[in-house]
């Protein structure tokens, strides 16, 4: 089988533009927040001036972080929210989703400091966001050894492989990594 990667120029322009806003703020009690958004309008113009958006590019993206500290004390929580995207396909029959869904990554920690010992429990990806797992095409035959190539290269349909795809991730969005937690201990030395 023949597989290439071929690149080329852009035939016209890319365009990006949009608008970003951001704030904080902080108390004297130990409150400390920060927002942010962006709205992002980006574009490949072509030959007659045709727009198209690129794959793997949100339209919205919002971040925060709030923090509290009192004394011994220090709570965090801390995200993002990620805005839809078109995603590549390997074609016509591919049956994945051509669009992302809207997802967010939130963290959160806490922490206790004594004289020089410090302990920590955190929480990352809270809501457990992440592609689902048929964003990887044909992730069990990263070699491509169970696909079946016309002559001129091109993948057949099988019973293995009813859609002819081949290994590709070219269409994940977003982090694999689920939920997860963890415990930090510090113990500062002089």
């Amino acid at each position: 089988s023949i597989q290439e990667i071929r690149y080329a120029n852009l035939d016209g322009y890319a365009l990006n533009s949009g608008l970003s806003a951001s704030l904080s703020l902080g108390t004297t009690s130990g409150f400390k927040a920060s927002v942010g958004a962006t709205a992002i309008d980006n574009a490949l113009v072509g030959p007659g001036n045709v727009r198209e958006v690129p794959m793997l590019t949100e339209r919205f993206q919002g971040v925060w972080d709030l923090s509290y500290q009192r004394k011994k004390l220090q709570l965090s929580y801390s995200g993002n929210l990620i805005g839809p995207m078109n995603l590549p396909l390997l074609g016509p029959g591919d049956p994945r989703s051509s669009r992302s869904p809207w997802f967010s990554v939130q963290n959160a920690s806490a922490r206790w400091s004594f004289i020089r010992f410090g302990l920590g429990l955190h929480g990352y990806n809270l809501l457990g966001a992440r592609p689902s797992a048929d964003r990887i095409a044909r992730a069990h035959d990263p070699f491509d050894r169970l696909v079946a190539f016309a002559p001129d290269g091109t993948p057949l349909a099988s019973p293995e492989n009813p859609f002819a795809l081949v290994f590709d991730p070219t269409s994940v969005y977003a982090s694999f990594q689920g939920r997860r937690m963890g415990i930090s201990v510090t113990w500062a030395l002089d």
